[in-house]
Protein backbone atom coordinates (compact mmCIF):
# COMPACT_ATOMS: atom_id res chain seq x y z
CA UNK A 1 0.00 0.00 0.00
CA UNK A 2 0.89 3.63 -0.58
CA UNK A 3 2.09 6.01 2.03
CA UNK A 4 -1.66 7.49 2.30
CA UNK A 5 -3.54 6.48 5.02
CA UNK A 6 -6.40 4.89 3.52
CA UNK A 7 -10.05 4.27 4.73
CA UNK A 8 -12.84 2.40 3.47
CA UNK A 9 -16.68 3.42 4.48
CA UNK A 10 -19.08 0.84 3.61
CA UNK A 11 -22.67 2.61 4.42
CA UNK A 12 -26.02 2.48 2.58
CA UNK A 13 -27.23 6.10 3.66
CA UNK A 14 -25.14 8.18 1.19
CA UNK A 15 -25.82 11.11 3.47
CA UNK A 16 -24.24 9.32 6.50
CA UNK A 17 -21.15 8.25 4.37
CA UNK A 18 -20.62 12.10 2.78
CA UNK A 19 -20.67 13.60 6.47
CA UNK A 20 -18.33 11.07 7.99
CA UNK A 21 -15.77 10.98 4.88
CA UNK A 22 -15.51 14.55 4.93
CA UNK A 23 -15.27 14.77 9.08
CA UNK A 24 -12.38 12.18 8.45
CA UNK A 25 -10.84 14.07 5.06
CA UNK A 26 -11.10 17.58 7.40
CA UNK A 27 -9.08 16.35 10.57
CA UNK A 28 -7.03 13.83 9.84
CA UNK A 29 -4.16 14.57 7.37
CA UNK A 30 -2.97 12.01 4.78
CA UNK A 31 -6.00 10.23 4.43
CA UNK A 32 -7.87 9.18 1.27
CA UNK A 33 -11.51 8.43 2.31
CA UNK A 34 -13.46 5.74 -0.32
CA UNK A 35 -17.04 4.97 0.03
CA UNK A 36 -19.41 2.17 -1.26
CA UNK A 37 -23.00 0.93 -0.22
CA UNK A 38 -22.34 -3.10 -1.65
CA UNK A 39 -19.69 -5.71 -1.13
CA UNK A 40 -18.95 -5.85 -4.26
CA UNK A 41 -17.70 -2.56 -4.81
CA UNK A 42 -16.10 -2.59 -1.16
CA UNK A 43 -14.12 -5.82 -2.58
CA UNK A 44 -13.06 -3.77 -6.35
CA UNK A 45 -12.09 -0.78 -4.76
CA UNK A 46 -9.88 -2.52 -2.15
CA UNK A 47 -8.04 -4.55 -4.82
CA UNK A 48 -7.84 -1.07 -7.18
CA UNK A 49 -6.13 0.37 -3.77
CA UNK A 50 -3.31 -2.15 -2.91
CA UNK A 51 -5.67 -2.85 0.45
CA UNK A 52 -7.05 0.13 2.82
CA UNK A 53 -5.83 0.24 6.62
CA UNK A 54 -9.16 0.88 8.11
CA UNK A 55 -12.81 0.02 6.93
CA UNK A 56 -15.91 1.60 9.00
CA UNK A 57 -18.77 -0.45 8.00
CA UNK A 58 -22.72 0.02 9.27
CA UNK A 59 -24.18 -2.96 10.61
CA UNK A 60 -27.56 -1.87 9.41
CA UNK A 61 -27.00 -2.45 6.49
CA UNK A 62 -29.29 -4.69 4.85
CA UNK A 63 -27.38 -6.03 2.23
CA UNK A 64 -24.00 -6.02 3.20
CA UNK A 65 -23.02 -8.70 6.15
CA UNK A 66 -20.30 -6.11 8.19
CA UNK A 67 -18.35 -9.29 9.75
CA UNK A 68 -18.11 -11.59 6.69
CA UNK A 69 -17.21 -8.52 4.74
CA UNK A 70 -14.39 -7.82 7.56
CA UNK A 71 -13.02 -11.43 7.40
CA UNK A 72 -12.84 -11.78 3.46
CA UNK A 73 -10.63 -8.49 3.33
CA UNK A 74 -8.81 -9.75 6.04
CA UNK A 75 -8.00 -13.30 4.12
CA UNK A 76 -5.96 -10.71 1.65
CA UNK A 77 -2.37 -10.85 2.86
CA UNK A 78 -2.00 -6.62 2.56
CA UNK A 79 -4.77 -6.24 4.22
CA UNK A 80 -4.39 -9.19 7.52
CA UNK A 81 -4.45 -6.57 10.11
CA UNK A 82 -6.69 -4.21 8.82
CA UNK A 83 -8.92 -1.81 11.29
CA UNK A 84 -12.30 -2.21 11.70
CA UNK A 85 -14.69 -0.13 12.75
CA UNK A 86 -18.72 -0.71 12.64
CA UNK A 87 -21.55 1.93 13.88
CA UNK A 88 -25.22 0.47 15.03
CA UNK A 89 -28.30 1.87 16.10
CA UNK A 90 -27.80 -0.97 18.66
CA UNK A 91 -25.60 -0.76 21.17
CA UNK A 92 -27.12 -3.70 23.59
CA UNK A 93 -24.59 -6.37 24.91
CA UNK A 94 -25.09 -8.63 22.78
CA UNK A 95 -24.32 -6.32 20.22
CA UNK A 96 -21.07 -5.56 21.73
CA UNK A 97 -20.33 -8.84 22.52
CA UNK A 98 -20.48 -10.00 18.88
CA UNK A 99 -18.21 -7.17 17.73
CA UNK A 100 -15.69 -7.60 20.30
CA UNK A 101 -15.72 -11.68 19.28
CA UNK A 102 -15.26 -10.66 15.39
CA UNK A 103 -12.30 -8.52 15.83
CA UNK A 104 -13.80 -4.69 16.24
CA UNK A 105 -11.49 -2.21 16.99
CA UNK A 106 -13.86 -0.03 17.56
CA UNK A 107 -18.02 0.68 17.41
CA UNK A 108 -19.72 3.77 17.18
CA UNK A 109 -23.55 4.07 18.61
CA UNK A 110 -26.10 5.80 16.54
CA UNK A 111 -26.84 8.66 16.36
CA UNK A 112 -23.13 9.59 16.67
CA UNK A 113 -21.47 12.41 17.22
CA UNK A 114 -19.46 12.83 13.84
CA UNK A 115 -15.85 14.00 15.17
CA UNK A 116 -15.97 10.23 17.03
CA UNK A 117 -14.98 8.92 13.21
CA UNK A 118 -11.87 11.30 13.16
CA UNK A 119 -10.64 10.35 16.40
CA UNK A 120 -10.12 7.18 16.05
CA UNK A 121 -8.95 6.88 12.51
CA UNK A 122 -6.26 9.75 13.77
CA UNK A 123 -5.50 7.38 16.87
CA UNK A 124 -4.92 4.10 14.54
CA UNK A 125 -3.11 6.19 12.02
CA UNK A 126 -0.73 7.32 14.64
CA UNK A 127 -0.44 3.56 16.05
CA UNK A 128 -0.07 2.55 12.29
CA UNK A 129 2.78 5.06 11.68
CA UNK A 130 4.61 3.96 15.30
CA UNK A 131 4.47 0.38 14.44
CA UNK A 132 5.90 1.16 10.59
CA UNK A 133 8.88 3.36 11.62
CA UNK A 134 9.70 1.18 14.35
CA UNK A 135 8.28 -2.58 13.23
CA UNK A 136 10.71 -5.85 13.19
CA UNK A 137 9.54 -9.06 11.98
CA UNK A 138 10.28 -12.03 14.60
CA UNK A 139 12.08 -14.20 12.94
CA UNK A 140 12.70 -16.66 15.65
CA UNK A 141 10.04 -18.32 17.42
CA UNK A 142 9.60 -16.06 20.72
CA UNK A 143 6.88 -17.38 22.97
CA UNK A 144 4.37 -15.37 24.51
CA UNK A 145 2.03 -15.12 27.47
CA UNK A 146 -0.50 -12.31 27.88
CA UNK A 147 -2.06 -12.09 31.35
CA UNK A 148 -5.38 -9.90 32.21
CA UNK A 149 -6.40 -7.92 34.96
CA UNK A 150 -8.89 -10.80 35.67
CA UNK A 151 -5.51 -13.16 36.09
CA UNK A 152 -6.80 -15.06 32.81
CA UNK A 153 -3.95 -16.31 30.90
CA UNK A 154 -3.06 -17.12 27.51
CA UNK A 155 -0.42 -18.24 25.89
CA UNK A 156 1.03 -17.82 22.31
CA UNK A 157 3.79 -16.56 19.67
CA UNK A 158 4.92 -13.40 19.00
CA UNK A 159 4.30 -12.93 15.38
CA UNK A 160 5.50 -9.32 14.95
CA UNK A 161 6.65 -6.43 17.66
CA UNK A 162 7.93 -2.87 17.72
CA UNK A 163 8.36 -0.18 19.98
CA UNK A 164 5.04 0.50 19.79
CA UNK A 165 3.13 -2.77 19.93
CA UNK A 166 2.89 -5.95 19.19
CA UNK A 167 0.80 -8.95 17.44
CA UNK A 168 0.51 -12.46 19.30
CA UNK A 169 -0.97 -15.57 17.96
CA UNK A 170 -2.51 -16.98 21.36
CA UNK A 171 -5.62 -19.40 22.25
CA UNK A 172 -9.06 -17.57 21.75
CA UNK A 173 -9.93 -15.56 24.97
CA UNK A 174 -12.71 -17.10 26.73
CA UNK A 175 -12.34 -14.56 30.14
CA UNK A 176 -11.29 -11.08 29.99
CA UNK A 177 -9.96 -9.90 26.91
CA UNK A 178 -12.11 -7.17 25.36
CA UNK A 179 -10.91 -4.30 23.01
CA UNK A 180 -9.39 -1.36 25.18
CA UNK A 181 -8.61 -4.08 27.95
CA UNK A 182 -5.24 -3.67 29.74
CA UNK A 183 -2.98 -6.86 30.23
CA UNK A 184 0.87 -8.18 30.95
CA UNK A 185 2.48 -9.15 28.31
CA UNK A 186 6.00 -11.49 28.51
CA UNK A 187 8.06 -12.04 25.42
CA UNK A 188 10.30 -15.28 26.16
CA UNK A 189 13.05 -16.34 24.08
CA UNK A 190 15.33 -19.33 26.04
CA UNK A 191 16.42 -17.56 28.93
CA UNK A 192 15.82 -14.01 28.10
CA UNK A 193 12.43 -12.23 28.74
CA UNK A 194 10.42 -8.84 28.37
CA UNK A 195 7.47 -7.50 30.18
CA UNK A 196 5.64 -4.81 29.08
CA UNK A 197 1.59 -3.59 29.88
CA UNK A 198 -0.46 -3.07 26.87
CA UNK A 199 -3.58 -2.18 25.53
CA UNK A 200 -5.60 -4.66 23.07
CA UNK A 201 -6.55 -3.25 20.10
CA UNK A 202 -7.61 -5.65 17.93
CA UNK A 203 -8.63 -9.51 17.52
CA UNK A 204 -9.15 -11.25 14.50
CA UNK A 205 -9.42 -14.79 13.57
CA UNK A 206 -6.17 -17.16 12.09
CA UNK A 207 -6.21 -17.12 8.31
CA UNK A 208 -6.94 -20.85 8.62
CA UNK A 209 -10.52 -20.20 9.09
CA UNK A 210 -10.52 -24.27 10.04
CA UNK A 211 -8.94 -22.98 13.21
CA UNK A 212 -11.28 -22.16 16.01
CA UNK A 213 -8.82 -22.83 18.35
CA UNK A 214 -6.59 -19.52 17.90
CA UNK A 215 -6.71 -15.85 17.48
CA UNK A 216 -4.41 -12.92 16.60
CA UNK A 217 -4.37 -10.14 19.11
CA UNK A 218 -2.87 -7.02 19.06
CA UNK A 219 -1.79 -4.75 21.59
CA UNK A 220 -0.37 -1.03 21.59
CA UNK A 221 2.15 -0.14 24.63
CA UNK A 222 1.46 2.48 26.89
CA UNK A 223 5.14 3.29 27.73
CA UNK A 224 8.53 1.83 26.74
CA UNK A 225 11.25 2.58 29.07
CA UNK A 226 14.34 2.57 27.86
CA UNK A 227 15.74 -0.04 28.93
CA UNK A 228 12.23 -1.95 27.79
CA UNK A 229 13.15 -0.72 24.54
CA UNK A 230 16.95 -1.89 24.78
CA UNK A 231 15.06 -5.16 25.57
CA UNK A 232 13.35 -5.38 22.63
CA UNK A 233 16.60 -4.66 20.66
CA UNK A 234 18.33 -7.36 22.31
CA UNK A 235 15.85 -9.94 21.94
CA UNK A 236 14.94 -9.74 18.12
CA UNK A 237 18.51 -9.09 17.75
CA UNK A 238 18.13 -5.81 16.19
CA UNK A 239 21.52 -3.39 15.48
CA UNK A 240 21.42 0.26 17.19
Amino acid sequence: MSDEFKVLIVDSDVNERNVIAAEITKKVEGTKVLQTHTVNNALRLTKEEGGVDVIICDLDTPSVNAYELIQQLRKVEAMANIAAIVMSKHNDRDTLLKATSEGVTGFVAKPFDVNTFARKVKRLQRANEKRSSLRVATFGAFKAEIVFKNDARYKGLLLDISLGGCLIQCTVFHEGGCIHDRAKIRVKDGTQSISLVGVLTRMARTQDTSDKKHMTAAFQFEKVTQDAAEQISQILGMKK
